[in-house]
């Protein structure tokens, strides 16, 4: 590498111009959808099909247009309203449209309390969009759009366009327009710890051109997975594996510098320091590339299918690193050589004064001060674990959002005239005979469902009309019931009132049965608003402690010969994070053991082995421990993203054994040299802290930097990623892990000695 150092530079630079004058691709469509996670054939999304066909007019939207105003409606405005919404449904129905991205317009409100769910009078009004199939998400988040408009021109109030979709379009245009400030600021942030750590320009040099080459690479790598494979890149992937990419090339590159100026210190010549870098970290770029790439592809177990479909960004991110960590970096350190630390000039130390290192080393080395350090890191990991599974996961696709965002301002002001779920519903589906005739049990089971915890409100045969009658604003429907019982002027006014009446009630009524049971009396569906916004993790936790008490209800209500089926968001919701806690299981399993094999073959100890990996297990739980907490304290409080937990475990598992592998390897050069007990563990600490404290810094910052895309879900990211990283680098691997082996290895000493 260093005689073709030129040859092998002038290469990369002519690579870096082909790509550029290929033209940099463009990626990040738009947020992930529950239909690209769940399974069609789920039961959820089944019983939600049978739903439609069976009844025909569905109940459950993912669009919406919301108004409010908490000083209340006019009784104009909430018509107007539904007016609007019906001569929409009829347009496109008689073909009178000129869009068909909108195919029902479906209203209510809250006036008077009445509807079921309702927090508040006559304040919020939501007219549920159904998109057609055949039309792309845009054009119906385009048609919502229009629609809110001229909800805006009719009247007062707090107007805006929200629901599922919105929400998943509005994610992949944050995450877009994030990339271009997340990757300047990884530029910025990585060559000012480099600036602070060698006190010298060159090796910034080395560390933006690994970043520059490394980013030019990945997308090209994305773009042929993309358009070549058909590989698609989720919106909530790519910032991941940008980071991941540029983190651990800068990391292999700093291993090179930091190691080149230990050993010019140590008296070697700048061209042996170079030789010894790019032999001493050869090995482990290698080792840990492999253990990485294999974290990555451990992926490929999930039976989630985006799961799946980010193993083969972050395996491209990974080999990228790897080819960059060990082909380019070596040549930029060959062409550098002894201006390496420009513009210091690299010494010998003197060895008059110690470093930080070699002082703490020496310390944290004795008996009493390593028995506590030890002791006091595996409570505190125990503890902070306990809470790793304590915090629920949701979809969390609108809370995710800025809070000042119009899809949750439209959503909060949803969930503040209804009960927070009525944005989207949990749909219970009735499978029985004669349910036509048997009026009072489901009106019974209605009545128990209202009345179990978590449960806003439920919309079942009679619960409608008895809510109109609690609020006392039947004749409010006044004018319906007139045109319906088909009442004219003549007719007198009490006569005209007892009709009005009796059509309101028939009315309703009929329209409860229409919508609600199926004409041949087999089937009927209730829908049950939640007291937690649909997506969230609180929601998933709220329905799966309801699911016992549903079927209990159903008995109690005498339908007990009747089978009841659960649909709607939140059951999907559910069934997505209950397979993602199974994959997680999986791959966990896998990766433990596939690690400890790779350590055993790379460092030739099946102690080490084990202790390194046991030790990453512990610290990635106390970082999920971390996470909760602050899901619970500062955080929304709405639970952890669904794909946070498993990304971040095989991540933080596989990037740590990088510090794993350094401090492994550099204990087993203290063993050799004859060091032995806790003797060995100060030497280990003294050589490898740095490195491994400055690889740490490098990793966390780069993962920090994701908290720039303004989106709840990746700040989950970045606090979990580097809480374990800052955590692994520089408390468990370079000290506490010494600590243990330098300990193990005292005792077998002295039970050998007195064997």
């Amino acid at each position: 590498m260093i005689r073709f150092r030129w040859l092998v530079l002038g290469g990369w630079l002519m690579v870096v111009a082909l790509l550029l004058a290929t033209g940099l691709p463009s990626f990040g469509r738009e947020g992930l959808s529950l239909e690209e996670l769940a399974s069609p054939d789920s039961p959820e999304v089944q019983t939600e099909l049978d739903a439609l066909r069976l009844f025909r007019i569905p109940l459950n939207a993912r669009e919406q247009v919301v108004r409010r105003d908490e000083d209340g409606l006019a009784a104009d405005v909430k018509r107007d309203d539904i007016a609007a919404a019906v001569g929409q449904t009829r347009a496109v129905q008689d073909g009178r449209s000129d869009d068909d991205a909108i195919l029902l317009s479906l209203p209510f409100t809250n006036a008077g309390g009445a509807f079921p769910a309702s927090r508040e009078s006559s304040t919020t009004t939501i007219v549920n969009l159904f998109g057609n199939p055949n039309r792309s998400l845009s054009s119906q988040v385009r048609a919502g759009e229009r629609i809110a408009s001229d909800a805006r021109d009719r009247g007062p109030g707090d107007v805006n366009l929200t629901g599922g979709i919105p929400a998943q379009l509005e994610t992949g245009r944050v995450v877009r327009d994030s990339l271009g400030t997340l990757q300047l600021a990884s530029i910025v942030a990585l060559v000012l710890i480099t600036l602070l750590w060698f006190r010298a320009l060159a090796p910034s040099l080395v560390v933006i051109s690994t970043i520059a080459v490394t980013m030019l690479l990945m997308l090209e790598a994305l773009s042929v997975l993309t358009g070549t494979f058909g590989v698609g890149v989720p919106a909530e992937v790519l910032p991941v594996v940008l980071v991941v990419a540029i983190g651990i090339a800068s990391d292999y590159a700093l291993f090179h510098v930091a190691a080149w100026d230990r050993l010019v210190k140590a008296g070697a010549s700048p061209h042996e320091a170079t030789l010894g870098a790019i032999g001493m970290n050869a090995p482990v770029v290698l080792t840990a590339g492999a253990t990485t790439s294999l974290g990555a592809a451990s992926l490929l177990l999930a039976d989630t299918a985006f799961i799946r479909s980010f193993a083969p960004a972050l395996i491209a991110s990974i080999l990228v690193a790897i080819i960059v960590g060990l082909l380019l970096v070596p040549a930029l350190l060959a062409v550098l050589g002894r201006h390496l630390l420009w513009p210091r000039r690299p010494r010998p130390s003197t060895g008059s004064r110690a470093t930080f290192a070699t002082r703490a080393a020496a310390w944290l080395t004795r008996p009493r001060a390593a028995t506590l350090v030890v002791v006091a890191t595996a409570v505190v990991l125990g503890a902070l674990g306990a809470n790793a599974a304590s915090s629920p996961l949701g979809f969390n696709v609108i809370t995710a959002l800025p809070d000042d965002d119009p899809i949750v301002v439209g959503a909060r002001d949803a969930g503040a005239g209804f009960a927070p779920g009525i944005l989207s519903p949990t749909l219970l589906v009735i499978d029985g005979t004669d349910l036509g005739e048997r009026r009072e049990q489901l009106g019974e089971f209605t009545r128990r469902l209202e009345q179990l915890d978590g449960v806003g409100g439920v919309i079942g045969t009679d619960s409608l009309l008895q809510s109109i009658e609690r609020a006392g604003v039947s004749d409010d429907l006044n004018e319906i019931g007139v045109e319906l019982a088909g009442t004219d002027a003549s007719r007198g006014e009490a006569a005209r009132s007892l009709a009005r009446k009796a059509a309101t009630t028939a009315a309703v009524r009929d329209v409860g049965d229409r919508l609600l049971v199926t004409d041949d009396g087999r089937h009927a569906r209730l829908v049950i608003v939640l007291e937690h916004e649909a997506y969230t993790g609180n929601a998933v936790r709220a329905l799966r402690e309801l699911r016992p008490s549903l079927q209990r209800a159903l008995e109690g209500a005498g339908l007990g010969d009747a089978k009841l089926r659960v649909a709607g968001d939140t059951a999907l919701v559910e069934r997505i994070t209950r397979q993602m806690n199974a994959d997680l299981l999986r791959i966990a399993l896998f990766l433990v053991v596939v690690e400890v094999i790779v350590l055993l073959i790379s460092l030739r100890s099946l102690l080490l082995a084990v202790v390194l990996v046991a030790s990453g297990v512990a610290t990635t739980l106390a970082a999920f421990g971390i996470l909760s907490i602050y899901d619970r304290t500062l955080g929304p409080g709405d639970g952890i993203a669904f794909f946070v937990p498993i990304s971040a475990f095989v991540l933080l598992l596989s990037i740590g054994l990088d510090y794993g592998v350094l401090a492994g390897s550099t204990l087993r050069r203290a063993q050799a040299r004859g060091d032995r007990g806790l003797e060995m563990a100060r030497a280990t600490i003294d050589e490898a802290y740095p490195s491994v404290m400055l690889a740490g810094v490098v990793i966390a910052s780069t993962f920090a930097l994701l908290g720039i895309v303004d989106l709840e879900s990746f700040r989950q990211i970045a606090i979990v990623m580097c809480c374990g990283v800052i955590v692994d680098a520089f408390v468990v691997r370079p000290i506490t892990v010494p600590l243990v082996l330098g300990f193990w290895d005292r005792r077998r000493r002295v039970e050998a000695a007195n064997g």
